[in-house]
């Protein structure tokens, strides 16, 4: 049996991300990042399709980082810059499961859509990424010598 969820854009108001974030990640995060605020759409079931309409404000910097899951990040208004290019209002961006990636808010701040598969609360830092990938490539070279 089919279900249908309709959320509310009037009922549904913007979180400030800060007042979300645990103590612990405060570090971890820029303070373009922790101005930003979100409106939450059919969100936190592993099992489900997420959906998190993000806004930063300009020039936010979004620290190198990875997620356990892929995504769609799309621009609904202002722009998102990756690398030295800005791409502007209707464009997207697939960034697979456990790639590094960064971003920036452009001049007049970014509003996005994140789309993923699943619920997905991963923040791997760079450091925890290559951490990870020298733990697997260690593995792999013990077991392989057994």
């Amino acid at each position: 049996m089919s279900k249908v969820h309709v959320q509310d854009g009037a009922a549904n108001v913007w979180t400030p991300i800060r007042s979300v974030v645990p103590p612990q990640m405060h570090e971890r995060m820029t303070a373009g990042e922790m101005a930003g605020e979100f409106k939450s759409h059919d969100r936190n079931d592993p099992e489900r399709l997420d959906l998190l309409e993000i806004f930063y404000p300009a020039n936010a910097v979004i620290n190198v980082h990875a997620h356990e899951e892929d995504e769609i990040i799309y621009v609904v208004e202002g722009d998102i810059r990756l690398g030295k290019r800005l791409y502007p209002k209707g464009s997207s961006v697939f960034i697979a499961r456990q790639t590094l990636y960064s971003f920036e808010a452009g001049p007049d701040g970014l509003h996005m859509v994140n789309f993923r598969a699943r619920a997905d609360h991963s923040f791997i830092t760079q450091s925890e990424y290559l951490a990870r990938k020298r733990e697997d490539k260690g593995a792999t070279t013990n077991t392989a010598a057994d």
